[in-house]
């Protein structure tokens, strides 16, 4: 069956092989949506420079606490230097992650409930988009799987070169959090070791905090680089005109009738 309109003047077109299998559910969303999707995308990209900067900070001090022991004049306002940069950079780094989370969970449950989506491809309710972002454990998996079916209910691809990139998105962004965590479990100890006057022991683990913590740096940036496309991906779908043809370059055109 033909998925656009034809004429006697206009060969049939076959049903579409790439972009939509089969034309969307309902009518394509406001403008509004694909300008929150714009805001959402550069409060990623910004949130991920902040925090690939509290790294970068971050290295200064695990260079530095390499030093310890060694006796160097000044090691202790280098230090100090280093922490007042570094503190005022993850604070930053954590509010532009909470405004981006926030726009995020906005653009997520939009187009969830919009008639554009085929709600038989979704698994939860809108609500349940915003809510299983924070239940824990199961957040590691159900993110994901809502925004796979947002993916699947906005019609499906034949290109591999279309699809966005769904499970790199999400294994960068559950990497980096998760050794983003070991780096603070980390840090949490080395402060009880320098109370307890383990100092030697406290450096150690703080460096490995530290080392761990760019490793998250560059993981949620990865990640980040992702989700953008990840986000350009569905907003486009979302927001394509009705009228808009469905076709790919693997459609085939049957020549018109002699």
């Amino acid at each position: 069956m033909s998925t656009s309109p034809s004429s006697p003047d206009q060969p049939l077109r076959s049903s579409p092989q790439g972009w939509f299998a089969a034309p969307p559910q309902g009518p394509p969303l406001p403008q509004g949506f694909a300008t929150l999707a714009k805001a959402l995308s550069a409060l990623i990209a910004v949130s991920a420079l902040a925090e690939l900067a509290t790294a970068a900070a971050g290295m200064r001090s695990f260079a530095l606490l390499g030093e310890v022991g060694s006796g160097r004049a000044g090691l202790e306002d280098d230090l100090a230097t280093a922490d007042r940069l570094a503190t005022p950079l993850l604070l930053l780094s954590m509010l532009l992650l909470l405004a981006a989370g926030i726009v995020w969970l906005v653009w997520q449950h939009r187009l969830a409930s919009s008639s554009r989506v085929d709600r038989r491809e979704l698994r939860r309710s809108p609500g349940w988009h915003v809510g299983s972002w924070f239940i824990p454990v199961v957040s590691l998996w159900l993110p994901y799987q809502n925004v796979a079916d947002l993916h699947r209910g906005l019609g499906a691809f034949s290109s591999r070169e279309q699809r966005p990139p769904l499970l790199p998105w999400w294994l960068a962004w559950i990497g980096g959090s998760v050794l983003g965590w070991v780096s603070n479990v980390l840090s949490n100890r080395a402060d009880g070791l320098a109370e307890g006057g383990h100092a030697e022991d406290a450096v150690s683990l703080l460096r490995s905090s530290l080392a761990l913590d760019l490793g998250a740096a560059l993981l949620t940036g990865l990640a980040a680089v992702l989700a953008i496309m990840v986000v350009r991906n569905l907003t486009a779908r979302a927001t394509r005109p009705a009228d808009t043809p469905w076709t790919s370059p693997d459609t085939t055109v049957p020549p018109p009738p002699t």
